[in-house]
Formats: C-alpha cells, structure tokens, sequence
C-alpha cells in the first residue's frame, strides 16, 4: 500500500479493480478522479457520472459519485445535487483492489518554481492536468484540473478545479472507522443474500472540492447559509501542478 501512497502523491491515476459477491460474478473498474488522503489513508472518488438508475431515492436528473476508502470497509455513494448520501459494506465485494497507472511530471510548484513556460506547453499540448494540495491540516488534495489559463509575458497563471465534492464527514476518519464497525456487525447478523447498504441519508453537507489556484494564492469554494457559492481563502502548505506525460506509440 505504501507504493500506492507514493504513487498518488506523484499524480498517477488511481484506480479501483471490483468483483461483486452476490449473484453472477463480474469485474468492473472506476478511475478515481480525485483523491483526499491524510497520512497514508485516503479516499478516491468517481467524478459525479454515474447514472441515478436503481435508485428510487435519487431524482432521475441527479447523476450519483462513489467513493472508495483504503483504511475503511465502507464505500459512500452520493448526490451532490440532492445533498444525500448512502453507506455501503465493501464485503458487497469479492474484490476490492487499488491500482496506480500513468505517468506525470511536475511542472509547477510554489516553491520558488515561478517559470510559466511549462504551463504553457501542456495547455497547448492539451494534455491532463492536475493539481496537488497540501492543506495546513496535512491533507493531502489531489485534484484534475479543469481550466487552466496561463498570461502569457506575465509569468502568472489561474487553474480551476473540477466542480465537484464529498459528503464533510467523510473526512472525519475517526466517525468513518465507527461507521466501519456498525456496518460490519449488520453482516455478521445477516445472511449474504444481498448488498449490504444504509438508507440514502438527505440534508448532508458537502466539502466543495473547487479550487482556484494562481501563481501566489489558493481560494476554495463553499456554500453559505443562503445556499449561494462564495470564494475564500484556503490555508495551504504546498501546491503542485501535474502535467501527463505523453506516450509516443510507433
């Protein structure tokens, strides 16, 4: 796991492998668009794309995220758009296992690095960025980026990150391991003749994931009390952006 961990920290794409338990068995896989990891524990979610279909409780507009936990047994799904969520048992699974694929390359960092040039070639290579965070708090954000507008003869940038988020409690990891615990005792009391699965729990607050990042400031997204999107100013340690490294096939 700790390949994994350095793996993730040097951008590469994260990636769950599944086999379900119950009924005719069958592999599938979800690329991990971003990730929140705090001292080797992380969580990595599916972008907001997975059709509503099955799920009464999620109105048929609204597309469900699912997030995948390296320290826990409990898989999130959710609605950003209707602000629930719903807890899964990994024993759902036969087989659930992380996997780091891809190559990338630092080209931007706030560490002295303030050269724009290699921004500027990966927006004109079209290639696929991202952007790690390193907040006062030690977690770790490793985040795609969605606009990256680079000022030519500035020597100044601002990056946008995808527009996406998680339920807040998922960052506590303590509250998750206690979750953990209550849904691995419903399995012992049960038997496996179906998925194991909380009801979708509404009015769940969610941690924005947007960022704007500029050449000397990091500004996050939030959601006030009137429900309205205002920007403030986001306690870091470190940024880091990541370009892909191109392969050449002959």
């Amino acid at each position: 796991m700790e390949d994994i961990v350095e793996d993730i920290l040097k951008a590469k794409d994260l990636v769950v492998v599944l086999e379900n338990r119950v009924g005719h068995h069958y592999l599938e896989s979800y690329q991990l668009s971003s990730v929140l990891m705090l001292g080797g524990k992380f969580w990595g979610k599916v972008r907001h794309v997975h059709p509503p279909v099955g799920n009464d409780d999620v109105y048929y507009s609204q597309p469900l995220s699912y997030a995948y936990s390296n320290f826990c047994d409990v898989v999130c799904s959710m609605s950003m758009g209707m602000n629930t969520r719903r807890y899964s048992s990994a024993f759902n699974y036969s087989r659930l296992d992380f996997l780091c694929k891809g190559s990338f390359k630092e080209i931007w960092n706030d560490s002295g690095c303030w050269d724009t040039s290699y921004l500027q070639q990966a927006v004109s290579s079209g290639m696929k960025l991202k952007v790690i965070i390193k907040s006062s708090s030690d977690l770790y954000l490793i985040l795609p980026v969605h606009t990256l507008e680079v000022y030519q003869g500035m020597q100044k940038f601002a990056l946008d990150t995808e527009f996406d988020g998680v339920p807040n409690i998922l960052l506590d990891f303590n509250e998750m391991c206690v979750v953990d615990e209550k849904l691995k005792n419903t399995v012992k009391n049960l038997c496996m003749v179906d998925n194991i699965s909380t009801q979708y729990i509404k009015n769940t607050s969610f941690f924005l994931l947007s960022f704007v990042v500029t050449s000397h400031s990091v500004e996050k997204r939030y959601i006030d009390e009137q429900g309205r999107i205002v920007t403030r100013s986001y306690p870091y340690q470190s940024v880091q952006i990541y370009s892909e490294v191109a392969t050449l096939f002959s």
